[in-house]
Order: structure tokens, then sequence, then C-alpha cells
């Protein structure tokens, strides 16, 4: 063909065409074209990307049209080879044949028949084509909590996340998350929305969406789809177009911005943000209100018209004009392929049609399909509306547009009648507003599908019985086995079968019900929570037991693979199970019973109650179902003093009143009743409209039968006999004998006693006891039982007729008995036969009882008064115990029955005859029977007590001989003159007026001489009492900080610790100074009649209140009470309004002898007053003996006022203050503070210097630094600061080679060790390991640990680089002098070498390593344990975390050092770095191992003694001498020198290193020639000397050094069990099972184990760990460990570590393609610009390692272009 030349007109350059420009595509999948590419030669390119896809097009047709016409000679003369070649080519379809015959050289000749053919393949839309970028249209068929579910075309579901439905409510759950950032590391961003997603989005609304991410979905039997990731941002959707491009009757999806007066304001989401949409009133269409539409509102829209210069875009969303097909399809004159999105409606002229589905071209050029779905052809003939013969324009909207470049995109397109109307499928066979789930729901079993279709290598197409909709069944579920094909005319399926099947879903853009004919689908009891209904009986499998803090709060139970129910604690059983993980283990089956379905939350409740399960009543789902009088089992699920609230089915609930709960009286429903415990309820009261309803639990008899045993043919006053049936609270339920009826009797009215007293005596009482004397009072209002009593008092008033039983009984100035009913503020309310209840009113109650709590009643107490006054109208009455007759109610005894006519015997006055004349103010004499320390107990007569109490005795404070026990004068036997104040309640310790008097009183007596002459005793109410007035009062009891003293019998008043004595150190011990019964003269300082208050005070002159802050004064010597105990100061309260602090230095003059654990809270100590805060608003106080004591006390560490006092080389001691990163700050007094830095701390190397300066240590420095202006002190700690010595610290500039000086292991690495050199400014070097000792160093991580003295020689200094080179050989340090004495160093700097390294740049550097502190928070939290068969040095083990040390104790040591021969040379002992006596949080001296590979042993006892005595703490020592006995073959002295070493480094303090040492050695001993006893009892006391997980761990290593596996099996099994709680067990037993046994199953098993056992913190740890052992180890699963690591980052996308940790194992497995996926995805995640940087400075390393130039070129881009542009270095 020959080459198109380009005329001036471009339109004609393909006949017929019309000239169509596109415009720039803003797509970002698109690859982005340079922007400095050159100018090409020749001038632009003037054709558009539609007029070149013309070109392609029409020069493909010509080509074959060519081909055709023409033959060449040797396809006539062909040969028989050649035949045989093309009828193995005939099989191929057409494309191929061509292409095929094309690769031979051969001409191509194409006929008409297969030209047909070559047509656009008819694909349907699946999972492999759902790839992101494909826009799809789809209809809202769910809206959740979290997402919604949106149908799309061929049945597929996609799900929208809240956050990828709008702008704005993406900005509304940021503003919600607690995280704005979006890293939490718990949960994913978004995963749950508190927002109502209904607002932005309705049901069977049709909206446009863009594919995002495919995820694989949890597998069923059902399905094993992948989860469809979409979003509906007009931003995302309307991808690609801009304002020229966008033309009347285009479908645009709009966010709603604001709702205004005429219509709606709204966003496209085009790349100009000055493009806004406008939707008027009468556009918004019927199902669409101004109000309903809040701004983030998705709507899919019609474009009306364009105004204002392409700003402001008319749309519609009228379903009227926006589904109206007809008059709204894209313009022909449509010039871009942008505007063919899904929803626009197109008319394509229709090319070929078959039975796969409709092909044509829109535009001329461009392919549109319609499938075999979408076409039409699966409508019944009636409802079919356009011609679809060839050629024929139709029209169509578009339902998907696949992503990928222009001439690769393809477009879907729907002839179906509702995608058309973007309506609801509906046809005259269904109602208007019915969908075919009314007719026929999912889940629905049919027997007659009938087949209409076979779709081969498809599926069936059957008869639902439902007008204009089909169902269709896949081929993959007509039966369980794989079926290849299926025929119309034969076969099970053939046309016209009938067929047995099950609804499982319908697709409402397809118009299609999705059926299954599998046996195992029809067999299931439901396929989702839209099946279940509450009430139903299931049976499910246990699948996991929920924790929280180590406690089972529910379980989780698989109904079937798709439906999973959650059951609460409290519904376990009917009983609180202790261990429910005994009976419900994980895989047993149980069986449950359906409590509720949430269907929006899609949560499914059950309960596992055998009273629930069993109960056969109605199930109570709905109030609409509901009727009074029904009964039911109900679940309390709350209880309060109100009664309980008890749950059903469904979300029924009702209230369970406190009344209703019982028969008798409940007056606490928590000491009855449980939450959880189930209840037979009925409905008494049922309010439907607001769906509430009271229970109860009583019986309900019929209302014929209530009557008849409500009273029988008893009436008030009758004497009856009942036995007691149930006994509740304070009330006894009985039944009469004589008539069966049903009776209560109240605890109150049993006796006429105290309320006590009656209590006890129903205490006492049986079910089934029968009591006597019952008299009735009365019926209760429901008339269903009768009231009782058996007061001897009410039954002879009931007898006399003094109690009313009706109101016509009740008469104005008639005495009347009855009880208390009840007690409020204004009166007492009482009440008489037949619930009659009469007021008495405060006012009318007698004054002394006013004052007294209750007024001196209790409920069912009998009462005496008079009628007061009567209203007939209101049948009301009042009463009164105020009457001005002398004797006849306040003078008289209450009733004669509660005195009974008592006669005495023998009074001691001789006069008295009885009871009666015992009246108020009565003079008469006692007897003394006891003296107490507060009271004398006296008796009047035999049998009749009375009190003197103590402030009743003396008339003046002359007359108190002994003011410490005023009584003891007084003794047993004396008589008294008294007189009689009133009653006391020895059960309340109250006075009680005469009134109150009991069968057998106790009498409140005065000895007074003063009150002998008066006529009425008025005795004193607190009421009376003046502030400022003097009284005598006497020690009740005795308080922390207070006195309880008396005043009066009724008066009681309080004196505290700060007012008791003017002493100051009388309150530091008030039980000494005021023993109980003490007299005390004391002011009153403050009373308040309403809270019963009385302060006091017994300083002399003391009439004001407490003391204010105001009012101390500096030099004040004060008693004080401890408050709070701090490390680095005490609160000390002074008085009620003051408080002070005294600091560490002001508590004693030597601070040695301070200690904190001597002052306790609420003790009292005496203070002085030292100083003001700046304000005044603070006391300062000290408790130094210089400041209290008169006289002159040695001060060894004198108080600081000002720096003037301090100078330069003293030495101080303070108490530290503060730590922190630069040093430590020491309070020298309460004013002054020095800074010591950290390089001034110690001449020692300390690796954790925190650990060793705490706050409120005490330190001793000297003063180095004053500074006056800024009022700064520094000191220095250092031993050879304080104690002289101090020499200059060694710089740079200092150092020579040759030189040799001492120094500590700063860093080990196996090349090598850095040293720091002692008492210098930080300077350190390397020490090669070829240079450490005069024989080859592997691993030089073995020798040395960090903190080691060492000795070293400068071998070369680089002063351009800063680095010097040292070495260690002892051949070399032989010929030199010793080295000078270690100055140590404390600078906790890591070495550096390069130390002209520039950070100062924030740009990174992808050339270089990982910013440490990132690289800390990339790495993961812990390491994996390794355990390797082999060797003793392939034996690497590392801790979890921080918490769990490494090993510390190489076994290469234990091994070389004790072997079965016992013959290992001690100079191949191998030290790890605990073994060399070294401790790192104390100050010792450090033992130099620089020589000792080389140096001559100790060869004798003698010889190890001398060295002991040198170290004895050293273990390196003990081990040395346990290994000469072994070689000697002494093996028991071996053991005895262990012994000796445990002893004695335990005297010295036990550093953990070397005691730690020499268990773990006499473990090794007693393995290798003891016992399994032996050992088993050294195991067991090392673990009561030292950890018992340490020395357990230590064990395993023993035995799989040695081999001995199953002993390490056994005893790890031990240690999982015994050390549940400890991730670092479980992950060490599992790298053995995996490594040495070669078990991966069991390693596998127990991560389910270890989950259990562990908290949920460490639940990703454990399994990430698990994870990495499939990877590490040689007999794990890489695959099992991806979908481990898949796992965890599906529930925690933002761990970063998580990533990193599985990009580093992708690596070292050689994945190259999986850790570029890797990569991606976490860098497509939104992350912090630094995080960022430092996964594409990985992934850049990456690239340039296993990559090529074009990839180190897209990371570099990538990272250019993303989200926070970071920034890369060339």
């Amino acid at each position: 063909m020959a080459p198109v030349k380009r005329s001036a007109e471009p339109s004609s350059l393909v006949k017929g065409s019309k000239r169509i420009k596109s415009s720039p595509s803003r797509d970002p999948r698109q690859r982005k074209q340079p922007l400095d590419e050159p100018f090409r030669r020749g001038g632009a390119d003037i054709l558009t990307p539609l007029e070149q896809r013309q070109i392609r097009t029409q020069a493909r047709q010509d080509a074959l049209l060519e081909q055709s016409t023409s033959l060449r000679i040797d396809e006539i003369f062909h040969s028989k080879d050649d035949e045989d070649h093309a009828a193995s080519t005939s099989e191929l379809s057409p494309a191929k044949t061509i292409a095929k015959r094309r690769q031979l050289g051969t001409r191509v000749t194409v006929p008409k028949a297969e030209r047909a053919k070559l047509q656009p393949r008819i694909e349907r839309l699946s999972y492999k084509r759902m790839n992101p970028g494909v826009v799809v249209l789809g209809q809202v068929v769910q809206v959740g909590h979290q997402d919604i579910t949106i149908a799309l075309p061929n049945n597929l579901v996609g799900y929208v996340p809240a956050r990828s439905i709008s702008d704005e409510v993406d900005r509304k759950l940021n503003l919600l998350d607690d995280d704005c950032s979006g890293q939490c590391e718990d949960t994913e961003a978004g995963a749950s929305s508190p927002l109502d997603l209904a607002d932005y989005v309705t049901v069977g609304q049709y909206l446009r969406a863009m594919v995002t991410s495919i995820s694989s979905g949890v597998s069923s039997s059902l399905s094993a789809r992948k989860r469809i990731e979409l979003t509906i941002n007009p931003k995302n959707v309307n991808l690609g177009l801009i304002p020229e491009n966008i033309t009347p009757n285009s479908v645009l999806q709009a966010e709603v911005i604001s709702a205004e007066d005429h219509g709606l304001i709204l966003s496209t989401g085009l790349a100009d943000p000055g493009v806004r949409g406008f939707m008027s009133r009468k556009d918004l269409g019927p199902t669409l209100s101004l109000a309903e539409a809040r701004p983030g509102k998705i709507i899919l829209c019609l474009v009306a018209d364009i105004i204002s210069s392409g700003k402001t875009i008319k749309l519609s969303a009228n379903p009227e004009r926006l589904g109206n097909y007809e008059k709204n399809a894209l313009p022909k004159n449509t010039t871009t392929i942008e505007s063919l999105l899904p929803g626009a409606v197109i008319e394509f002229s229709l090319s070929s049609s078959s039975r796969h589905g409709l092909c044509g071209k829109v535009m001329d050029v461009i392919d549109v399909t319609a499938d075999v779905f979408h076409s039409g052809q699966l409508l019944k003939s009636s409802f079919r509306s356009q011609d679809l013969s060839i050629g024929s324009k139709v029209k169509a909207r578009i339902i998907w547009v696949s992503a990928g470049a222009e001439e690769e995109r393809a477009i879907g397109v729907s002839i179906l009648p509702h995608v058309l109307t973007l309506s609801r499928l509906s046809s005259s066979g269904l109602e208007p507003g019915e969908l075919p789930t009314d007719i026929l729901p999912i889940s629905s079993i049919k027997d007659n599908f009938r087949v209409e279709r076979i779709e081969p290598d498809i599926g069936l197409l059957l008869d639902v019985d439902v007008p204009t909709v089909y169902g269709f069944a896949h081929i993959s579920r007509l039966s369980e086995k794989k079926i290849q094909s299926i025929s119309e005319t034969s076969g099970a399926f053939c046309v016209g079968s009938l067929h047995r099947g099950r609804v499982v879903g319908y697709n409402p853009i397809d118009g299609l019900f999705q059926l299954s004919l599998e046996p195992s689908i029809l067999k299931l009891p439901f396929l989702s929570l839209d099946d279940i209904q509450p009430g139903i009986k299931v049976n499910g499998t246990v699948e996991r037991l929920l924790t929280h803090s180590q406690d089972i709060t529910g379980m989780l139970i698989r109904l079937t693979d798709s439906v999973t129910g959650f059951v609460q604690e409290t519904h376990f059983a009917d009983v609180a199970l202790q261990l429910p993980e005994r009976k419900f283990k994980l895989g047993s089956e149980v069986m449950a019973r359906v409590l509720s379905v949430d269907l929006v939350k899609r949560q499914l409740r059950l309960t596992c109650k055998k009273s629930l399960i069993n109960d056969t009543t109605a199930v109570w789902k709905s109030y609409s179902e509901l009727q009074l009088g029904l009964t039911s089992l109900g679940t309390i699920i709350s209880l309060n003093t109100s009664g309980a609230i008890l749950e059903f089915y469904g979300h029924v609930k009702g209230f369970l009143p406190i009344s209703e709960m019982s028969e008798s009286y409940v007056q606490d429903p928590t000491q009855h009743f449980r939450v959880g415990q189930v209840l037979s309820v009925s409905i008494i009261a049922l309010n439907k409209v607001r769906d509430r309803m009271t229970l109860s639990c009583r019986a309900q008899p019929h209302p014929a039968a209530a009557d008849t045993h409500s009273l029988g043919n008893h009436s008030v006053g009758d004497k009856v006999i009942g036995q007691v049936i149930d006994l509740i609270g304070d009330e006894i339920a009985l039944e009469i004998k004589e008539s069966g009826a049903r009776a209560k009797l109240r605890s109150g009215h049993l006796l006429d006693a105290s309320y006590r007293k009656c209590l006890m005596a129903s205490q006492r009482l049986r079910i089934g006891q029968t009591l006597q004397k019952l008299v009735v009072i009365g019926r209760s209002k429901n008339r269903k039982y009768l009231m009782l009593t058996s007061k001897p008092s009410l039954t002879e008033a009931l007898g006399a007729e003094t109690m009313p039983r009706s109101f016509e009984d009740i008469n104005v100035g008639t005495d009347v008995v009855g009880f208390v009913n009840n007690i409020t503020t204004t009166g007492v309310f009482v009440e008489f036969a037949e619930a009659l209840t009469g007021l008495l009113l405060t006012s009318q109650i007698p004054d002394d009882q006013t004052k007294l709590p209750n007024f001196g009643m209790h409920k069912d107490q009998t009462v005496l008064a008079r009628v007061l006054a009567v209203d007939p109208d209101q049948r009301r009455f009042l009463l009164t115990q105020k009457v001005n007759d002398v004797g006849h109610v306040t003078k008289r005894k209450l009733i004669q029955s509660s005195f009974n006519h008592q006669e005495l015997a023998h009074p001691v006055d001789g006069v008295s005859q009885s009871l009666d004349d015992f009246t108020l103010g009565k003079s008469t004499a006692a007897r003394i029977t006891s003296v107490k320390e507060t009271q004398l107990n006296v008796e009047l007569a035999d049998g009749v007590r009375g009190r003197i109490d103590v402030s009743q005795v003396f008339d003046s404070w002359e007359d108190i001989k002994d003011r410490k026990r005023p009584l003891a004068s007084f003794k047993a036997g004396q008589t008294l003159p008294v007189r009689i104040l009133g009653i006391h309640d020895s059960k309340t310790h109250r006075f009680l007026p005469i009134t109150h008097s009991r069968t057998v009183p106790v009498f409140e007596l005065s000895a007074k001489s003063g009150v002998e002459i008066l006529e009425e005793l008025k005795l004193l109410t607190l009421d009376q009492v003046q502030a400022g007035s003097t009284c005598l009062c006497y020690v009740n009891n005795i308080a922390r900080d207070h006195l309880w003293v008396n005043v009066t019998p009724n008066i009681r008043g309080r004196i505290h610790a700060f007012n008791v004595s003017d002493d100051p150190n009388v309150p530091t011990d008030l039980p000494k100074h005021f023993p109980v019964g003490s007299a005390i003269k004391a002011t009153v300082l403050h009373v308040d009649v309403t809270k019963n208050r009385l302060d006091l005070s017994a300083k002399s002159g003391s009439t004001a209140t407490s003391k204010d802050i105001t009012e101390f004064h500096k030099g004040d010597i004060v008693p004080g009470k401890v408050i709070s105990v701090t490390s680095t100061l005490i609160k000390i309260q002074l008085s009620e309004l003051a408080s002070g602090f005294l600091p560490l230095t002001d508590i004693a003059d030597d601070f040695s002898k301070i200690d904190l654990q001597l002052f306790k809270e609420n003790q009292i100590v005496t203070v002085c007053v030292t100083d003001f805060g700046e304000d005044k608003g603070r006391l300062y106080l000290s408790t130094r003996p210089s400041k209290i004591l008169n006289m002159e006390a040695p001060v060894v560490d004198p108080e600081i006022t000002s720096l003037s006092q301090l100078h330069v080389n003293d030495t101080m001691r303070g108490f530290i203050r503060n730590v922190t990163d630069q040093g430590i700050f020491i309070g020298l007094s309460r004013s002054i503070t020095a800074f010591v830095r950290v390089t001034d701390l110690s001449d020692d190397f300390l690796k954790s210097w925190r650990e060793r300066f705490e706050k409120g240590k005490l330190v001793r420095g000297k003063i180095i630094s004053i500074d006056d202006s800024l009022g700064h002190v520094r000191m220095s700690l250092k031993d050879s600061v304080i104690l002289g010595g101090y020499r200059v610290p060694i710089a740079w500039a200092d150092l020579c080679e040759g030189q040799v000086y001492s120094g500590k292991v700063r860093k080990a690495e196996q090349f090598g060790i850095f040293v720091v050199f002692d008492n210098s400014t930080n300077v350190s070097g390397l020490c090669h390991r070829s240079e450490l000792a005069d024989e080859p160093i592997v691993d030089a991580r073995q020798l040395y640990g960090e903190g080691d003295a060492v000795t070293v020689k400068i071998l070369k200094i680089d002063h351009d680089a800063r680095r010097v080179s040292l070495t260690m050989k002892s051949s070399v340090l032989r010929r030199m002098t010793s080295p000078p004495g270690p100055q140590r160093s404390d600078s906790q700097e890591a070495y550096r070498q390069d130390a002209s390294g520039d950070d100062s740049d924030t740009a990174l550097d992808l050339k270089g390593d990982l910013e440490p502190s990132l690289e800390q928070e990339l790495e993961p939290k812990s390491e994996m344990i390794r355990f390797t068969k082999g060797g003793p040095s392939e034996n690497i083990v590392h801790g979890l975390d921080t918490e769990l040390e490494v090993e510390r104790f190489s076994w290469s040591t234990a091994a070389g050092l004790i072997g079965e021969n016992g013959d290992t040379a001690l100079t191949s002992l191998k030290l790890s770095r605990g073994m060399i006596g070294k401790e790192p949080n104390a100050m010792t001296s450090m033992v130099d191992k620089t020589a000792e590979l080389d140096s001559e042993e100790a060869q004798s006892v003698s010889d190890f003694e001398r060295l002991l005595l040198g170290q004895p703490e050293s273990s390196f020592i003990w081990l040395k001498y346990m290994s000469f006995h072994v070689q000697m073959n002494e093996l028991q002295k071996a053991r005895d020198v262990a012994e000796r070493a445990i002893r004695t480094i335990a005297l010295h303090g036990d550093a953990e290193d070397e005691g730690m040492n020499v268990w773990v050695a006499f473990l090794n001993l007693e393995h290798t020639y003891g016992d399994d006893e032996t050992l088993a009892k050294l195991l067991k006391r090392s673990c009561q000397h030292k950890d018992p997980k340490e020395m357990h761990r230590h064990l395993v290593t023993i035995f799989i050094q040695s081999g001995a596996y199953e002993k390490a099996d056994e005893l790890l099994k031990t240690m999982v069990q015994k050390f549940s709680d400890e991730p670092l067990v479980w992950i060490n037993y599992a790298s053995f099972l995996f490594n040495v046994l070669e078990a991966p199953s069991r390693g596998r098993e127990l991560l389910s184990r270890a989950l259990l056992s562990l908290s949920e913190v460490h639940h990703i740890g454990i399994t990430s760990k698990f994870a990495q052992l499939e990877f590490k180890s040689i007999q794990g699963d890489n695959e099992r460990g991806r979908t481990m690591f898949e796992g965890l980052l599906s529930n925690f996308p933002h761990r970063l570590d998580l990533w990193i940790v599985l990009i580093d194992l992708e690596i070292k497995s050689g994945s190259v393609a999986g850790v570029r996926k890797l990569f991606e995805r976490v860098t497509s995640k939104k992350l912090k610009p630094r995080k960022a940087r430092a996964f594409f400075k990985k992934w850049l390393l990456f690239e340039e390692k296993s990559g090529n130039q074009l990839n180190v070129a897209s990371v570099k881009g990538k990272a250019e272009s993303y989200e926070g542009m970071v920034k890369l270095r060339p």
C-alpha cells in the first residue's frame, strides 16, 4: 500500500470522514511526555489521534482487499504439504489464520464469510477486565456504615468506601479522626464511618464509578469472589474531561457544594476549579429536594446548557429528562473520546448481531459492543423496543469504558429499557413500585425452573415465573462436579428441562436473577444474614474466643462459610462459667438461638443459654405482635435501684419495676438478681407507638380468683394464724391457714421495738414456720393480699377502737394510734387501718424531736397523736403531738402496754414503784455498776439500767481532779443522786427523748448538782451554741488528725490536731496526750447547724477560725499533717486553709540520715516556716533540728540560701531533681540547683548512665563554675575531680602513632571493635579483627562487648578523615611499658567513621544510608529467634524486644568449658559480655581482657585462691577454677567451687552477669556429669535466686548444644505453659521446632495457642515473627509467610514496620517482581514526606542493585511526582 499523502485539507485524508478533534488527555494513567522534548523536524503533527486511528482502520481494510485480489504462483501449484498445513490451520479463527499465514510468507486471501467475522470481539465485563481505571455505570443496592454496595453489569458487585464518596465526606471524616495525619497503627483510616452515608447516596440511584483496586475476598462455598473497590468522587469519575469537551446532553457526576434559594451549587471535579455546576429547583425532580441535598451528596446529572463562557454548567437530575434517551443522545458532531463516559447515551451504527451480542461503531471509527446480557436478546420479544437490523441506528447507554490508550480503549453499551431510562426494572406484570425480588425473594427454592436458553460455555437461562425477568445459572453452579459443556438438544440441561434451584442473588443492572442448582447450596439453611430471623435455632462451630485484658468477653460461632454470629459472655450459659474455654473449645459444635439481626451493621447476636434454647413460648421480636398478659423468658441486661431492663429477641426490650420483681418487698435488686439472668415475665403495660412495655415477675391470677383470695371472709381486727411461704427483704409472705388467703407482714410489725430488733427477729424466721397472734389491719391496694401486724400496741389499739378504720371515724380532738408510713422533710405520714393515712406536720412534732434524724422515728413505729384538723372534701386530716394538757401526750407513757405496768424490784431510791415513776426530770438515785472512760454505767433498780455521760458529772473545770481520767475517782457500788434526762439508744449511741421509751429502756441521767433545783430540765441544743463561747468537752474518740469530743450527750464536736494545744509537739502523739475520756477546756470556733457540725479549739485565746497562709510568719514553729510524699518534696497541711512544702534539703542537717519512708500520710510533724513563694501563695518549711530545737545541733550539710555562700572547688551534697539527655540537675537547697553534664558524671564509661542516677538520689560533687549573673552553678561528680589528681582530657591533637592508651569498647562488630580512649574528649579508633590477637579472629563480637576495658596501641592516624587504626596484639603490647591508669570517659555519642559528614541538608541522599532515627522506625519491633542444628557457633539467639535481653552467655563457652571428656583447654575459652565481672550499672573496675588469649593461666589451687582474693566477684576466675577441677577429674570439688562462687558473689552484691554465669556453668556441669534428678534440683534452686525464665532458657540452650533435643523439647513445652504471657518463649519454641526438630507443622500450631495466651498488644508482633520463620527457616514455606503478612497488612496497612520487614524478606528470597509490587503498594499510600523518602530511597538502592537504568529512572520519577514532592539528590 502506498503511503498516504498529506493534503492541505485534513478532512480529505479519509473518504467521508469528518474532522474530529481530541483534547489533550489529563489521564494520569497515561504516560507523561517530557516537558523539554525537542521540537520535531518537519513541523508539528496536525492530525488528531482520532484522525490517525481512522487512517489506520482504512489502511487495514485496503490491505485486506489488496491481498484478496492477488495470488502467488506457488499457491496454484501448491504441494500436498501445503494442503496439510492449510487443513491444520483451518480450525483456527479467521484472525489467527491470517496471522499464521503471514508468518509462513504465504499471501492471504480473505473470503467474504471470514471478512464478516473480523469484527471487534464481544467480551463480557469480568474481574479480568476490571483493572484500576475502568469506569462503569452502577446502581446503589445497599448503604452501610462503612461503605456503599453498588451493583455493576454482568453480575459484578463493587464497594465504595466512605472516604471515596466525595471530598466533603472525606473532610468530615478527617475532622472526626483522632489522628488527622492518617498514620494510625491499629486500624485503617476511615475503616469505620461515624457519618450516615444514606445522606449522600440513595438506594436505587444510578452512579458512575471508577475501579481503584481489586483485592481477594473471603472464599466460601457460595463464592470466592474478589472485592472490587470503587470511587464515585467526581474528580475521579470525570477524569479526562475539560470544559471544552463538555456539550449539551453529556452526563456528568457532581457533588453538592451548597443549597441556595434557587437551586444547588455543584462541583464537577474538573481540573479548573472555576467551573461550577448549577441545578435549579425545577431540575431537581420529584425524588430530590433542597433540604435533602446536603454538601457532599453525589448526583448523576445531565448537561442542559453551558453558560457564562463555560464557567457555569447548567445541570439537571430530573428523571424524566435524564432518562429520556430519545432526546438525550450525544450530538453527532461530538469530537472527543473523553465525552464517551458511562451514563452517556449514544447512537451507534449496528454492524453485526449474533447470539453473543451486538457490534457497532460510533463516530464511524470507535467500536462499541453490547454483550448477550445487555443486547436485549434475553428480553421477551414483547419488551424489545428498537430495530436491531444490520446498519440500523441504535440508541444505547454506555455502561463501561476500559482503561488504556485511546486506540485500545473498549466501550460497552446496553440497550436494556431500564438502563436506557435509568430506572428500576418494571413492566405491566409488576405493580408500581414493586421489585422482582418482592415476587421471588433471595434464597427462595423452587422445583420447576425451566431452561429457556443455553449459552454454551457460559450457563443456562431459566424461566422463574416473574414477568420481564429471567434467571441465569452459571455453568459453574449447575453441579458439584465440573461440567465441560452443555447442549441445547441433549443432556440433563437441554432446553425445556425442569430443575430445582435456589435464588442466590439479583442484579438490577442486568435485570437477571442469579440461580444455583448445586445440591450443597440447596441444603444450606440460609445464605446470608437477610435469611435469618430472630428466635430460630441454629447449629454452628466455635471459631474464636474473644479476650480483653486476659478475660474472655465473647465468642464467634460460624454458622456457614459466609455467616458468623457473636455470643456475649453473659449468654454463654445460664450460670456464670469460670472457665468458658473448657466448654467451648475451638472447632466444637454448639447449638444456639438467634437473638437479633442487624442488617445495617451486618451483625448477628446469638445465645447459648439452655433456658432460652429450650423455651417453647412465643418469640417476642416485634412490639406490634405483643399483647397484655403474654408470658415469655427475657434476659436482664441492666440493673439499678428502680428495677431492671430485660431484652428479648430482635430489638424488643422491657422494663421490670422493682415493685414487680417479687411477691415480697425487694429493697435492692442487685442482691437478688444479676445481669445475664433469665426471668419469666408477663406484660402488664404496653405502648406500641413508643415501643415500650412494663413487665412483671409476679403471678398474674385470674381476676375472679384474685377477689376470692384477697381477703376471703376476713375483716380488719380479726385474729389469724399464718404460715411463712417466702422471705424477701423486710417483708414476710404468709398464707392464712383458715382460708388460704395470701397476706404480708412487714418486719416493723413484728415487735414493739426498734427497727433493728424487728429486722433481726424477721431474719430468724424460716419458710414453713407458723406465726400466732396476727391481726388483720387492712388489705393491699390491688386487693391481692391482707396486711397483718403482731405489735401488741396496735393489737390493743384495734381492740380499744383507738385506731380508726375509716375516714368517718376521724373526729377533731380525738386521740388516735397508728404507725409511721413515710417520713419526709415536711412531716410524717401516719397510717391506720385500711390504709387510712394522716399527716403529722413538722411544726406539730415536739421540739426536742425535730432536731433528731427523721424526727427520732422509723418506718412502722407506733405513733400516738391527736386529730388537729379534718377536710371532708379532700378526705384529708392533720395530726399533732403538741398538747398543752400536762401528762396527756408528752409527759405520759406512749401506750400503757408499752411498759406493761412493770413493777420495780429493789429500787435504789427506795421510793419508786414502777417504770411509770421514771419521768422526764425526775430526781432519783442510782448505783454505779461499772466505770468506763466516757460514762458511768448505773442501775436504778433490778433490771433497770442507766448511764451518766462524763459531760453530766462535773459542774466546772475546777471540779475535775484528773484531766486525763476524770472518772477515775468513782468506784463500782457507789450511789449517786441523779436526774432523768431521757433515753439512751445503746445500738446507735444516740440520745433520745423520754417519749421514745422501750419495754426495757436505758435511761440517760445527769449527776450534776446544779440540775436538782430545776423544775423543767432544758437540754442544750446545737443551735444554742455560740461561736467564741467556752465549754467543757470530753474526748470520745481519736482520729488521725483530730479529736471527737462530747459537750453534752446530744452535742458532739471536733478539735483539729492543729488546735489541740499551744505546744507544737503535742499533735504528733494525740493518744498519748489526750486519751479517751480526757477533759478539755475548748473555745467554739464554728457552728453549722445544717450540717450538724461543731468545730472547737483548745489553744489559749483561740477565738478565730483556722489560719490562712497570710497569718504565718518566718520562724513560726507549728504542727502539720503530711499529705503526700514524692521523691523530691513533702506536702504538709498546716491548717484547713493553708499548706506548705518541705524540700528534701530541709528535712535534716545531715542529708545521709534522710529517709522518706519515715514520713507517712496523715502523720503529724513539727515544722518551721522558712520562706514564702514569690507571690506569697506558697509556704516553704523545714524540719531541720537546727531550726526546730532551741539548742544548737551539729550541721553536716548547711542550709544554702544564696549563691554567695558557694565557691568554686567547694564539695557539696545534694539530691537529684531531674534527669535529662544533657545531664542531671542537683538540688543543693530549696532555691539553688546545680547542673552536671553527662561528661562530668563519672570517670568510668557508663553504658546506661540514666539507670545510675534517679530522682531523689543523694550525690556528692565539687563545684567547678558559678555564674552569678545567670544564677547557674555547675558541678562534677567525677572522683578525679572530687579527690584530686585531675588530668586534662586527651584531645585529637594529642594523639601520636605508637602511643599506648587504655579505653573502653564502644561498639563491637564482626570486622572489629571501636574503642574510646579513657580521659579523652570522646576520641575513639578502630581495632580491626586482624589486630585483636596474634591468632586469627573470625568474629570480634564473640570476644568483646560494649564497655569492656582494653589496652590499645595506635598504629596509624588519618588526620584528613579523622580516623585512628589501633592494635591489641599481645606480641606488640608485651614490648610496651604498662599503660597509664584508666581515666573513665562517659561520652554517650556513637562512633562516627566519617566525622566530616554534612547532615544539614534536608534533601535525601539516595546514595547514602538510611537516617538512623528513621531506620529504627522502619525496622521491625523485634528480631527473630533462630535455632540451627550444628556447632555452638551457629546458635544465634536474639531478644524479642527491649524488655527481654539478648543472650548474655555464649554457649560455645559452656561447651568448651566442660566437655564430655573434661579436657578442653582454658585458652580456648570464649567469653561473652557478661563473663568478665562487668556490671553496667555498678561503678566497679573493669578487667583488662587485652592479653587474655595469650596470657599464662593459673596452674594450682593456690594460684586461683590468690586471684580470688583480689577479685572475689569475678565469674571469669570462678569458671576457670571450676574448669581446672574438671580437667583434674575432681567433679565434686568443681561443684564445691560453684557453690562457693554463688555464695561469694551474692555477698558482694550479686552482679547480674556474674551470678548468672556461675549458675549457667553449674547447670552445664550437672548436665554433662550428673543425672536428670540432680539437674532438676539445681534448676529449681537457680530459679529461686535468678529469673526463672532466664534459667529455663539457658538450660534449653545447653540441651540444644549437646544434642539433647528431646529434653529441650520437653523443657520448651514446660516454658510455654509456665511463661505463656511471654512472646519470646513462644518464638523460641517455634524456631526450635522449625530449625532443630524440622517439624514445621508443630511450629505452626503454636501460633493459635500463643494468640490465646498473649494479650492483644503482642498479637501483631507474634504473628509477624511466625511469618518471618516461614521465610528464614529451611523448613518454612515462603508462600505461607506472604499470606500471613498480607493478612496483617490488610488489617494494619499503616504499620510501616510490617512493610519494611516483608520487603527485606522478599529481597532476600530473590523475588524481584514481588519486591517491586510491595514498593508500589506502600508508596501508593499517603505517607509523611520523611517516611516516603525512606521508602523511595530503599527502592532506589534495590533497583540499582537488581534492576537497570530504566528502573532507576522510573523510581526517581515516581518519587518526584509523589504527593509532597519528595526531594532527591542527583
